[in-house]
């Protein structure tokens, strides 16, 4: 908690919801203090002993010196098998996650939400203690808010209230309908299950089914499999797969779980099973074959083409010719929120790059010159030119209120250069690392947004040889590797292992050869979408994905050099999802045979807030053993 007083805010106070256990653990050690005990003490007196949890524990070694306590797995997806996952000691940060239990006492501490602050006819926590946490705090994606240590939103309808966990080998699901007084608890010993988020309409459905008339939409199998099939979420570089199961169909989304869909309404919307608020729409081709879904959620729409159907698009009357979109292209201030607005051109069309929500398609535009967001219908876009006929600002419309957004930035009048002209110039750079041996990288880290810092090391040769360790003192340490075709980590996170499929992909992204790779090998897709400026710099924004939903990356190259002065990162975690990371290098320096590189790295994501790597010292032509690269267990 100490690191806590040297940690930076990642968003401004109360203003944006972010994961952080250190501050439950700030609030348990505070209200033990406030009670004259600690932690394990204050939760027994309190709540264990009055709600009957004689059983349940708080520490490390009651679990390990339980004989009842069951042994915890995780799913290997390359090998299709269990492994067996030893429980990691929690006790550092016990209030934030350390209880061990069993369904039947947890469904006591079910009872006492329901009963309002009241089990068994006594009292324990005052009625308004407990709404009081049933009360939204802060909001999460419009469906879904938090209260004190509580989800909030509704199923069908009803107020539901929810939280869940995952830990090494455990996962867990609680929720309740508190004006309904149902609820339930399920426990698994496995790291993160499709269960999770599936048990609540399972449970609740089964507790309060539909209306025997619910089903006259019912479709037969045969129908069903008209909409089975991959759906290209192209904002979050990932498929979605439309499957059914016990004659019903569910949407799988990569990350999270597969949810049910209820029959589709007189719209033709699905709703989902686990809440009214988010439906999805099949859309056909000339009337016959299924050619997307519509996705709507918190009052956007996001349309997937399905896998396979070639849509031939009509020509639209209101279409840009490619040529003259460049016009458009650059950076909008839009000063309510102090961001810059990034317009640029994607598969000839043009896209608005809107920081911490996600890159909309804009439609062409209509009568009234308003280009339309294709994922947020009741927001248009108007572009401004000034007497010279060049693009001064755009204007925003959106629920009825009116945003003049400032041109800060343009493209280029010159042509935007390939992605062959781009890699070509990094063929010699890469040719000139080979050259240089393995090459060793000494720095320091700080993670600003945790008040923590370290040590970095990295040594590598050519492009697929590396090893990194991250050294955080008492905090822990991270270290990965990678020979060839094999790649290992081990963490205070996570325990020894080596990488397979996905994971063994995307840690080539780890490596700092990659901002000399040739896309082209390493994805499916590459294009350029734009042109902007980086300081004094004129860079091509390049985009590159991959057909499989895994990692894309956008890299913003230096047409006179090939090197990559930004690039922005997604990549699936697991359970958690995409996740993006920008990464931003600056003061380059030569390492050898006059190849550049950053020495320092700015990088930011959701998981770990804001990260500066700043190296020190570089090496070339490091002596090196011959499995120098081959990652061991820590002996430690």
């Amino acid at each position: 908690m100490a690191a806590l007083a040297h940690a930076e805010l990642k968003d401004p106070f109360r203003t944006k919801f972010n994961y952080n256990n250190i501050l439950f653990l700030a609030a348990g050690t505070a209200a033990a203090n406030a009670a004259g005990t600690n932690w394990d003490a204050m939760v027994k007196e309190r709540i264990f002993t009055p709600l009957g949890m004689l059983s349940t524990s708080t520490t490390y070694e009651a679990l390990r010196g339980d004989a009842r306590a069951a042994t915890g797995y995780a799913w290997q997806e390359e090998e299709k098998s269990y492994k067996v996952l030893p429980p990691r000691n929690l006790n550092s940060i016990a209030p934030a996650g350390a209880i061990n239990s069993n369904v039947l006492e947890m469904s006591n501490w079910v009872r006492l939400q329901l009963g309002r602050g009241t089990f068994e006819g006594k009292e324990l926590v005052k009625k308004a203690t407990i709404e009081e946490m049933w009360k939204p705090n802060i909001d999460i994606d419009g469906a879904t808010k938090y209260g004190l240590g509580w989800f909030l939103r509704s199923w069908n309808g009803k107020k539901m209230v929810d939280h869940g966990g995952n830990i090494d080998g455990y996962s867990s699901s609680l929720a309740f309908l508190p004006d309904d007084g149902v609820g339930f608890v399920l426990l698994e010993n496995v790291s993160a299950s499709a269960l999770q988020g599936e048990a609540m309409s399972l449970i609740f459905g089964a507790i309060f089914p539909p209306p025997p008339d619910a089903d006259a939409n019912a479709l037969t199998g045969e129908k069903l499999g008209e909409y089975v099939g991959k759906y290209r979420f192209e904002a979050k570089s990932m498929d979605m797969t439309a499957l059914v199961k016990e004659g019903k169909l569910f949407l799988d989304v990569p990350g999270q779980t597969a949810y049910e869909l209820k029959w589709p309404n007189a719209e033709g919307k699905w709703f989902f099973a686990l809440t009214d608020t988010i439906a999805v729409k099949f859309e056909r081709e000339d009337g016959t074959r299924v050619s997307s879904l519509t996705m709507y959620q918190s009052g956007m729409e996001f349309k997937m083409p399905k896998e396979g159907v070639v849509v031939v698009e009509k020509p639209d009357p209101n279409a840009v010719p490619a040529v003259d979109l460049q016009k458009y292209v650059g950076k909008y201030d839009f000063t309510p929120t102090k961001q810059q607005w990034a317009v640029a051109v994607k598969k000839g069309k043009l896209v608005i790059d809107v920081p911490g929500q996600m890159v909309y398609d804009l439609k062409w535009p209509n009568d009234e010159k308003k280009w339309v967001l294709a994922q947020l219908p009741d927001a248009k876009l108007v572009f401004n030119a000034g007497d010279d006929g060049a693009i001064k600002s755009a204007t925003l419309f959106q629920a009825g209120q009116q945003f003049d957004l400032p041109r800060i930035a343009g493209g280029s009048a010159q042509a935007w250069p390939t992605v062959e002209q781009l890699m070509a110039k990094r063929v010699p750079i890469a040719a000139a690392v080979g050259k240089l041996g393995n090459i060793r990288l000494l720095g320091k880290i700080q993670f600003l947004n945790e008040g923590v810092d370290g040590t970095v090391t990295t040594m590598f040769s050519g492009t697929d040889r590396f090893i990194m360790e991250m050294n955080m003192g008492v905090y822990g340490s991270l270290r990965a590797s990678a020979d060839g075709g094999r790649a290992w980590s081990e963490s205070m996170a996570e325990p020894f292992k080596e990488l397979k499929g996905k994971e063994l992909d995307e840690l080539g992204t780890a490596r700092p050869p990659s901002m000399w790779d040739d896309l082209r090998t390493m994805y499916d897709q590459v294009e350029v979408t734009g042109v902007e400026k980086l300081g004094d710099v004129e860079v091509a924004v390049v985009k590159a994905s991959k057909k499989d939903g895994g990692k894309s990356t956008t890299q913003y190259i230096n047409p006179a050099t090939g090197l990559s002065a930004k690039e922005v990162l997604t990549i699936t975690v697991p359970q958690v999802g995409p996740v993006t990371t920008t990464i931003v290098g600056s003061d380059p320096r030569d390492i050898g045979g006059g190849v550049m590189m950053p020495f320092r790295l700015v990088i930011e994501s959701p998981l770990n807030g804001k990260t500066v790597i700043t190296f020190e010292k570089a090496e070339s032509g490091v002596k090196a053993a011959d499995d120098a690269y081959v990652l061991k267990p820590s002996t430690k």
